[in-house]
């Protein structure tokens, strides 16, 4: 007779617990988050238009969202500062990995050399052998010597080389 009561009480309780607190019904508690999704067919190399993209809100308490929701990007960020890095297929959501700042120089570009040594300066002209920004490393081949050089790239058209 004593089992009979306990299966009964067992029963109750499950039928009366709220399983919602354990994530069992995410419709009550939704994990929801802003993210940007991309409208059309994105490129390696290709910049980010506001109009290629468009911010959507998805739940992010289950499935593969769930796994990579701290790698989406969020609406706070700007699309237009960023190219992909990777091609991005129409309605996926953009992830931080997909997407990098647009370099200020580029492989290949023609720049300024100052080579600085001690009191002394000269000027010569070379290109850039990777991708860099403002006030970072970046190597550069001398046009006329062929030396692979590394320096501070100072703006957009000088890279300063402290021998």
């Amino acid at each position: 007779m004593a089992i009979t009561k306990v299966k009964i009480l067992l029963l109750l309780c499950f039928f009366f617990t709220d399983f919602s607190v354990f994530g069992a019904n995410p419709e009550i508690h939704p994990e929801k988050t802003f993210v940007w999704l991309a409208q059309k067919k994105i490129y390696p190399g290709e910049k980010l238009n506001p109009n290629f993209c468009q911010i959507k809100e998805i739940d992010v308490s289950q499935g593969l969202e769930k796994e990579f929701k701290n790698n989406f990007l969020s609406k706070e960020v700007n699309p237009s500062t960023l190219e992909a890095r990777q091609t991005i297929l129409e309605g996926q959501v953009i992830q931080i990995s997909w997407v990098q700042k647009i370099p200020d120089v580029r492989r290949g570009d023609v720049i300024q050399i100052k080579l600085i040594s001690g009191g002394i300066v000269l000027t010569t002209f070379g290109t850039i052998e990777e991708p860099s920004y403002v006030n970072s490393e970046v190597k550069v081949l001398s046009a006329k010597t062929k030396r692979l050089l590394s320096g501070t790239l100072i703006n957009n058209k000088v890279v300063e080389v402290r021998l």
